[in-house]
């Protein structure tokens, strides 16, 4: 809130942005909050038999989780478009990569030090939300160095003098996770 109150104060452009990222937070906030209640509801049900407890081990379901600005890895990891294009990259002496023809890219506000700030993120029809990183991979700058690289050796050492060094094994997740979700496509 305090950052939002300042954003507002310093650039009067941003207070709508500001304001859409502070409810969206908040609302991320209270469903894993939700989401928590109900666990231990459902944990008390097994001991307890009271009604208190059974009626409250039910919640409304609504559509999805709390949103996030990065990707669940975990979740990347077990993603089988992700490990096929993985082992489609490792298979590949050379590469030819476009960018793929339903990637989006939006500005969405997110903080950045003590401001409000809009960020470029992309998605594509494969994403339940837009991304920016992964792994700590910045995809935006990789979505955009991609097409200009013939190996992947290459595209990692240009990447790394753009953004700084990233370990190889979180760079090659976030390449797989891009090829992975139509976001890049081999040409």
């Amino acid at each position: 809130a305090a950052v939002v109150v300042h954003t507002s104060l310093t650039n009067d452009a941003m207070s709508k942005p500001a304001l859409a990222l502070f409810e969206a937070r908040e609302k991320a906030i209270y469903e894993a909050l939700e989401q928590q209640r109900v666990a231990l509801a459902q944990a008390a049900v097994t001991t307890e038999t009271s009604e208190f407890w059974s009626a409250r081990r039910e919640r409304d379901v609504l559509d999805g989780g709390p949103p996030n600005e990065d990707v669940d890895i975990e979740t990347v990891r077990r993603d089988a478009d992700v490990q096929a294009a993985f082992a489609a990259l490792k298979q590949r002496d050379s590469i030819t990569l476009a960018r793929g023809a339903e990637v989006e890219r939006s500005m969405l506000p997110t903080v950045r030090d003590n401001l409000v700030v809009l960020e470029e993120r992309i998605t594509s029809p494969l994403m339940a939300t837009p991304i920016r990183h992964a792994r700590g991979v910045n995809l935006v700058t990789l979505l955009d160095l991609a097409p200009a690289a013939s190996q992947v050796p290459d595209l990692y050492d240009v990447y790394c003098k753009n953004e700084g060094a990233v370990p190889l094994g979180d760079f090659l997740g976030a390449l797989s996770l891009l090829v992975g979700k139509r976001m890049l496509v081999f040409a």
